[in-house]
């Protein structure tokens, strides 16, 4: 999910490059939103021309009107000009009933493949090996959460995604007014919302599953933003749909790493790597 910048322009462009690199299986796709009609026309000759014909015709880019200002708060914050993450759900949701590759047909008689496993990544992230819905090898996947069962695989009604550090943080927003009164999302307990919800992308699902969590998503995040205009309004969203529709996520430790002092993600599978193996 992107906007039409120069900035996430060459950033995805670093995505495509790294998804061909590391043998990334299946389509990759750039949604791009709010792009002029100039934009996008030379972003998809761009695109044609150097990420189709020369890396992969397996990758494509999807255009969405903007969503930035789909919420229009009354109170003071940051974000005068529109809060740009809203384009992360409105986006996902749009190409999800629109896109190429993802469904067949038009309009009302459209149809998802709902088995596709989709991933959802952040413009600023790339690949150092691919993601699949196979998490059984445990040498590659950190997996700490207990529970009866863990998950290995991604199936309907089994959604994974990385463990961000917010843990219980969404359950602070007014969930009664944003997900409804008798929302499922209301009865999830502090141990439960710690460990099954406090989700971030890459975020992995069904296609099914993902269209079920586009569509509440879409629906809440305006209302988390209205009563918290600040960064992470979208992820506690997405936090709050998972839990209203009863998605208990597979949390990873091991899909995204950012700084190195961060708890709860893949640093110990790189600080494992022989010495041998590195780059002097």
């Amino acid at each position: 999910s992107t906007d039409c910048s120069d900035y996430q322009h060459w950033q995805s462009y670093l995505l495509f490059y790294n998804a061909f690199k590391v043998g990334q299986p299946g389509r990759v796709t750039r949604i791009a939103s709010g792009c002029s009609e100039k934009e996008a026309k030379l972003a998809k000759k761009w695109h044609k021309k150097h990420i189709k014909k020369i890396i992969s015709d397996m990758y494509d880019i999807h255009f969405t009107p903007d969503f930035s200002n789909v919420a229009k708060s009354s109170k003071d914050h940051n974000y005068k000009d529109g809060y740009e993450f809203f384009n992360k759900p409105f986006g996902l949701l749009h190409w999800l009933e629109h896109g190429k590759h993802i469904g067949s047909g038009e309009g009302g008689k459209r149809q998802i493949d709902e088995d596709v496993v989709v991933i959802l990544l952040d413009p600023d992230m790339t690949l150092l090996r691919p993601i699949t819905d196979d998490f059984t090898n445990e040498a590659d996947h950190l997996i700490k959460t207990k529970r009866k069962k863990i998950e290995r695989r991604v199936k309907h009604g089994s959604p994974f995604a990385q463990r961000y550090g917010f843990g219980t943080d969404w359950q602070k927003r007014n969930v009664g007014r944003i997900a409804g009164s008798d929302s499922p999302a209301l009865r999830v307990s502090a141990k439960r919302a710690g460990k099954f919800y406090p989700a971030g992308p890459p975020y992995v699902a069904t296609a099914r599953d993902m269209h079920k969590i586009a569509l509440k998503w879409t629906e809440f995040v305006p209302k988390v933003f209205d009563e918290y205009p600040q960064l992470l309004a979208e992820m506690y969203a997405y936090s709050i749909a998972a839990a209203h529709l009863e998605l208990p996520h597979q949390l990873v430790e091991s899909l995204m790493i950012s700084m190195n002092d961060a708890e709860d993600e893949g640093w110990p599978l790189i600080d494992n790597i022989p010495a041998t193996k590195t780059c002097s």
